[in-house]
């Protein structure tokens, strides 16, 4: 039995012998685990301190940019616009260029003028007017006149044919005040 106690106190030992490289590691990582709570801690209470010395610059910033806002915001604004007189040119029923011409527009304009000489020019060219609407409304698409974008576009290319068409005077907007595609 004595080398089986010798067996034992060398297992004794070895396990004893472990347990304390064990304690020693675990002892390590608790300090390493310390050494970077208070290493996060410390970065943490730094980074607050920076952090609210950064909000209190932008702060300082948005008041000194509120200051100057009201004053932007008075020189952004623009005169408002005087309407001028608006004279209707009338109802349009127009096929658009499709196959089989199954799709049409209905639509009214009017258009709005600074005075009355341009109103009476218009009146006395009635015919080349309402020429210029259907001329172009007639070589337009379903898709062409879809959507804001189209309607859009469709006066500016009336306002600049007509204003072609004018001798003196402008047409300062053209509006489709009816606008149904079938």
């Amino acid at each position: 039995m004595g080398d089986e106690e010798l067996m034992q106190d060398d297992a004794v030992d070895q396990q004893i012998a472990s347990l304390q490289k064990k304690s020693k590691l675990l002892l390590m990582m608790l300090v390493v685990a310390l050494a970077l709570a208070g290493a996060s801690g410390a970065y943490a209470f730094l980074s607050v301190k920076s952090v609210g010395e950064q909000v209190d610059a932008v702060r300082a910033n948005a008041e000194k940019m509120d200051e100057g806002k009201e004053d932007a915001i008075e020189n952004m604004a623009e005169p408002q616009r005087k309407v001028g007189i608006i004279h209707p040119l009338g109802n349009f029923v127009v096929n658009l260029l499709d196959p089989g011409n199954l799709r049409y527009v209905n639509c009214r304009i009017e258009l709005e003028v600074d005075d009355s000489s341009v109103v009476k020019e218009i009146t006395a060219r009635d015919a080349q007017f309402k020429d210029a609407v259907i001329s172009l409304v007639g070589n337009q698409t379903y898709q062409d006149v879809l959507g804001v974008e189209g309607k859009s576009r469709l006066r500016e290319e009336l306002m600049v044919r007509f204003n072609r068409l004018l001798p003196k005077g402008q047409i300062a907007r053209v509006y489709l005040t009816e606008f149904v595609v079938q």
